[in-house]
């Protein structure tokens, strides 16, 4: 579905306006800006959570599968080599 030529007008003579609203009133831009600070700090005070044994075990686990099988993959390719 393509959008015809009046249409993109339209909508950047929106944006246009939109735009000169924004720097009439810069108090919205100042409120969105703190409430986006506010959102980073609290995601940052979260912090990390530790991992649980079973969880440990399982990544280590994977990490030596993936070892094993890069071994046995070279070891196929020069065998045919």
């Amino acid at each position: 579905m393509s959008t015809s030529t009046s249409e993109l007008m339209y909508s950047l003579q929106q944006g246009r306006m939109h735009l000169e609203e924004l720097h009439e009133r810069p108090e919205l831009v100042q409120e969105t800006l703190k409430e986006h600070h506010e959102a980073i700090q609290k995601i940052e005070g979260l912090g990390l959570r530790s991992f649980s044994p079973l969880l440990k075990i399982t990544i280590w686990g994977l990490r030596v599968y993936v070892l094993f099988m890069v071994v046995v993959v070279l070891y196929n390719v020069l065998q045919h080599v």
